[in-house]
């Protein structure tokens, strides 16, 4: 599993017009709890946990530039891109491939807070990681880590757009749909202002968040849903009752919602996301 790192902040930009999804979301099942992000899929967050001050992403620069996809960079197969910048999430390269592609001229990143560097995120399937969710907003190509086993036994780097990963039904959307989202109108929640209350899991929320675009900030009472969240949970409940009650109550969500968002990227809102802060142990209905 990786480890949570710091990102760039992000400086709050005029509120556009949301991107809406015309169906519910289905969660993608979790192949491995260490790795792949849910609701339960991280240890318990620590910070801030009595005070019930907003969490932030360690080390944030504020204000910065967003993580952007490059819509200019050409596939470094054709020569024109540069040195590939490689990622993997959920793949384990062997020795042998390693040093054949750094050979080739490849670079392999492996720290995740230089993902907005990288050019090439490579994955087996189409998995909700923290990578995925990270790079789906910043990382140019998305492969299958067929790319690099083909790339490898040819010697060169092959086109990636016979690469890409596929939903085979699993989530019901299009990875390309979803990336080309971001190159046309930026990442989803460019504009959006989010308050995490201390239990929220999983604990690398705010580096989704900022790399969607998004800013970490305490609720104000102008706050409104068009592009605002309260991001809590059960256990945290009564905490949002007591400090937060005077807000608009279709502003308080679980991570779902910033996760399904993300993956998508277009707003994701199912019943099931929203969390009904006047009435413990239940969820809103719609």
């Amino acid at each position: 599993a990786s480890t949570p790192t710091p990102v760039p902040g992000a400086e709050p930009e005029e509120p556009e017009e949301p991107r809406r999804s015309s169906r519910g979301h289905r969660s993608s099942p979790a192949s491995s709890p260490a790795q792949v992000v849910g609701p339960k899929s991280a240890p318990s967050a620590t910070a801030d946990a009595s005070s019930g001050a907003p969490r932030s992403v360690p080390g944030a620069k504020s204000p910065g530039a967003v993580p952007r996809s490059n819509p200019g960079l050409r596939s470094p197969a054709s020569n024109a891109g540069g040195p590939p910048r490689i990622m993997c999430t959920m793949v384990d390269l062997t020795k042998k491939q390693k040093q054949q592609l750094k050979s080739m001229g490849a670079v392999l990143v492996e720290r995740s807070e230089e993902l907005a560097t990288c050019t090439h995120l490579v994955a087996k399937e189409l998995v909700r990681t923290v990578k995925m969710l990270c790079g789906i907003c910043c990382v140019p190509w998305i492969v299958s880590s067929r790319w690099i086993d083909d790339s490898v036994k040819a010697n060169r780097f092959m086109a990636e757009d016979s690469y890409t990963l596929a939903d085979n039904g699993k989530h019901g959307f299009a990875l390309a749909d979803a990336m080309a989202r971001v190159r046309d109108s930026g990442p989803v929640f460019k504009g959006w202002r989010f308050h995490l209350t201390p239990k929220v899991q999983p604990q690398e929320l705010p580096e989704i968040i900022t790399f969607a675009g998004g800013t970490i900030a305490p609720p104000a009472a102008d706050w409104g849903p068009v592009n605002c969240r309260v991001v809590t949970c059960e256990t945290d409940r009564k905490l949002c009752c007591q400090r937060y009650g005077e807000l608009d109550k279709a502003l308080f969500c679980s991570s779902e919602f910033v996760m399904a968002s993300v993956f998508r990227q277009e707003i994701v809102d199912p019943p099931t996301a929203r969390i009904d802060i006047t009435a413990p142990g239940r969820r809103s209905r719609p």
